[in-house]
């Protein structure tokens, strides 16, 4: 099914007529990718987020749960004139996944976002704790790091702020990488680090993220010779250390395959 889709995707007629053959069989993996394309508008086809709703309504009835994340994230979203952004029916839809073994992650994680939306942060601090027990290892830690970082939705807790953006900061998450270094560079906070902070802007600045850099540059420029020749040697060390993911997770789009966090 995986080479059909692709075959599609590049414009191939048979490969597409297949997909809406298989469909017409009630095939509900086919219908999934159905619904992603005319979502996207690929294979050819025009965009249409009427076809793509009733594509993965019938995909998730069908007993495939990427239907409904599917569905969740266009509700979440809205897609106009069609579809009217409704965060209610979306969260409808991600509950019925939150169990399943290999979504179940992803649709806590988009729990927290819709609650977070809404300012609800200690609901939203649920569902991302819920979402990092699931093995969510990249957005959910960040924002648990930036909750006890700001004492959003939970108390305020450096220490546990320090742990959570560090385990994202592995997955080379820019956001928890950036946060590390501005939580290292408070002087209020009971873990300040100069070095740590340069170390971290510098790891999080070499994506080229402009606010970063920034960043970065302001910081280390108050900073003596021998404090910013160590943190820049820290920061080289962790970054050849390091090999940048190939899977990083995409949490604003429809998807018709799994995602596989490593």
């Amino acid at each position: 099914m995986a080479q059909l889709v692709q075959q599609a995707i590049a414009h191939d007629p048979n490969a597409l007529k297949m997909l809406k053959e298989l469909a017409k069989q009630n095939d509900s993996e086919a219908m999934l990718h159905l619904g992603y394309l005319y979502d996207n508008g690929l294979a050819g086809l025009e965009q249409d987020p009427e076809i793509a709703v009733k594509y993965f309504q019938k995909a998730a009835e069908g007993g495939v749960a990427l239907g409904w994340y599917n569905l969740g994230m266009m509700f979440m979203q809205g897609r106009p004139p069609f579809l009217v952004r409704n965060p209610a029916k979306a969260r409808e839809f991600f509950l019925k996944i939150v169990s399943d073994r290999h979504l179940g992650g992803l649709a806590c994680v988009q729990l927290g976002r819709i609650h977070e939306s809404e300012k609800d942060y200690q609901a939203a601090y649920i569902w991302y704790s819920q979402a990092t027990r699931k093995g969510e290892k990249w957005l959910a830690p960040t924002r648990l790091g930036l909750y006890h970082y700001k004492g959003l939705g939970t108390v305020k807790a450096p220490k546990k702020a320090v742990q959570w953006l560090k385990e994202a900061s592995e997955h080379w998450n820019r956001e928890a990488q950036y946060l590390l270094g501005v939580l290292y560079s408070d002087t209020n906070a009971t873990c300040h680090n100069p070095i740590l902070a340069a170390q971290w802007l510098e790891i999080a600045s070499s994506g080229g993220n402009p606010e970063y850099v920034k960043w970065y540059k302001a910081y280390v420029a108050n900073m003596d010779e021998k404090e910013r020749r160590v943190a820049h040697q820290k920061a080289s060390i962790w970054i050849n250390g390091h090999s940048y993911p190939t899977n990083i997770p995409n949490y604003d789009v429809t998807i018709n395959v799994v995602p596989m966090h490593k």
